[in-house]
């Protein structure tokens, strides 16, 4: 008896199928009941005849030719030789979970990687087919080469039955791809929130990581999905993990993409606002590199450090002058940025934007009272930087001219606000100390009045709280008597006098601030 010619007849019989032929196929079957499940159960080696045809069936939902080669015996695993499904153009791969559909070599008969019919049913949200496949015992925690099983494909598609009826067949719901991901992380990733609860009440670990330390969270926060990120912390997510890579927590990414929202939810459920990645960054500093100002403002209203060094020196108020951010440097200048904070290079951010070219910047700047004649490490200035570039000069030379009068208090003002932060005098002064612009004449004049009515009849607790502010400012140099003149200089000598007369009792004025016997609070 001769050899029958197998893909010839798996043509014929795929033609069947494409068709929805039902009588056609159970002929076919009986014919060739000995070869069947070679013939249906596996695909044939032309490139267009890349189905087999129990999946084929499968993809389409073709139920009752599922049931007539289940009956006859094909395998419920059989696998296609290809490795996508798609027929229309797929998606971009960076929508993609990664791995989920590389491409894979076309082997004959052999090849584990294609997708089996089960797959095919799954990536066609053809549920009933699908639900057909696992009771005839479809292995519903197959992988892919790459790792993924039909749970990841129902996730990442959004089909929620389709998710119910495979975790209702076994599917683990932890299993991970050969980059860590596991389902969890897909759906967060595309935001299906319904997804997400439903694995999660089906045991999903909400905190399980990929490979990168990356977890469903931190995902969901990248991508901005505010009712999954949301569905995910209150079900436990751990708000402070970080990256193995490069150490980004949850909030710096929301810093980094300017989800604002999200930024603040992770900060109520105790995010770190001021953790560092891998270059020193905080969440700060990439929300004003990148110019996201309600991110900046609402990451600065919940304790950002305006002031904080990345490992080469740079503030976030260096980077958003290097960006170009005006609004955003106007921002940190409102909070008490320090305009003439230097990186490693020696450089402010007057440097960086007048070496970028952002001539509203150095403007802005300028006009506020930053140094233009710092000196960066190599020796140079700004007004030097900017012989080269006449809008830059010009800017320079304008906003000097028109600066505010009142910055020459600048380096007095932040003296102020540290014996501020250390001295209740009275609680309304203290907050406009941290909340009103370096540069304000108003706050000055009105801090120093109420100094002038409070010192007078200062204890003893109060004078040492504001020695400990002057040397918190000024460091190991600092002596009572600096504090007496600067206050004296600006004609507040009746709060100068009220001082020292509580210094001499606690004899502070004879010995450096740094050697000084205080006593302890």
């Amino acid at each position: 008896m001769s050899t029958p010619d197998l893909p010839t007849l798996r043509k014929n019989l795929l033609r069947y199928v494409r068709n929805h032929d039902t009588e056609k196929v159970k002929n076919f079957v009986s014919q060739y009941q000995p070869h069947i499940a070679a013939i249906a159960g596996r695909p044939g080696t032309d490139d267009k005849d890349e189905w087999c045809p129990l999946g084929l069936a499968a993809s389409q939902g073709y139920l009752d030719i599922i049931k007539v080669f289940i009956q006859a015996g094909v395998s419920p695993d059989a696998r296609n030789l290809f490795a996508t499904l798609y027929t229309e153009p797929p998606k971009p791969p960076e929508k993609r979970p990664d791995g989920l559909f590389a491409q894979d070599s076309a082997i004959f008969f052999v090849d584990t990687d294609g997708p089996s019919a089960l797959y095919s049913a799954t990536e066609r949200n053809q549920r009933v087919a699908a639900e057909m496949l696992i009771a005839a015992g479809a292995d519903v925690n197959t992988q892919r080469e790459s790792g993924s099983t039909c749970l990841h494909i129902a996730c990442f598609k959004g089909y929620k039955g389709m998710v119910e009826a495979l975790v209702s067949g076994g599917a683990n719901v932890n299993l991970q791809t050969k980059d860590g991901v596991p389902p969890l992380f897909v759906a967060a990733q595309e935001g299906h929130k319904d997804i997400v609860k439903a694995l999660m009440a089906k045991g999903a670990q909400v905190n399980l990581p990929k490979n990168s330390g990356a977890t469903s969270l931190f995902v969901a926060v990248e991508r901005g999905h505010k009712p999954v990120v949301e569905t995910l912390m209150e079900a436990g997510a751990y708000v402070n993990m970080q990256q193995k890579r490069d150490c980004s927590s949850c909030l710096y990414m929301a810093a980094q993409k300017g989800h604002s929202s999200i930024a603040k939810m992770l900060l109520s459920r105790g995010a770190g606002v001021n953790v560092q990645k891998d270059l020193g960054w905080i969440p700060l500093h990439i929300a004003a590199y990148f110019g996201h100002l309600d991110t900046v403002n609402a990451l600065l209203s919940l304790g950002g450090d305006v002031d904080k060094a990345a490992y080469n020196g740079k503030t976030p108020l260096h980077l958003a002058a290097e960006s170009g951010h005006k609004y955003v440097v106007k921002s940190l200048m409102e909070s008490r940025a320090n305009m003439n904070a230097q990186d490693k290079e020696g450089k402010t951010p007057v440097h960086i934007a007048a070496q970028t070219g952002h001539v509203h910047i150095v403007e802005m700047l300028v006009e506020a009272g930053a140094e233009v004649s710092i000196k960066s490490k190599d020796g140079t200035t700004c007004r030097e930087i900017a012989e080269n570039n006449p809008a830059i000069m010009e800017a320079i030379t304008k906003a000097t001219k028109t600066r505010k009068s009142v910055s020459q208090y600048d380096e007095f003002t932040r003296l102020l606000e540290a014996v501020a932060d250390n001295l209740c005098v009275n609680q309304h002064w203290k907050l406009l100390a941290r909340d009103l612009p370096v540069t304000n004449a108003d706050f000055v004049e009105g801090f120093l009045a109420e100094l002038e009515k409070a010192y007078p009849e200062s204890q003893k607790e109060q004078a040492f709280r504001a020695l400990r502010a002057w040397r918190k400012y000024k460091g190991k140099e600092a002596t009572v008597e600096a504090l007496l003149d600067g206050l004296r200089k600006y004609s507040y000598t009746s709060a100068a006098d009220g001082l020292e007369q509580e210094a001499k009792k606690l004899n502070l004025l004879t010995l450096p601030a740094e050697t000084a016997s205080v006593p302890d609070e």
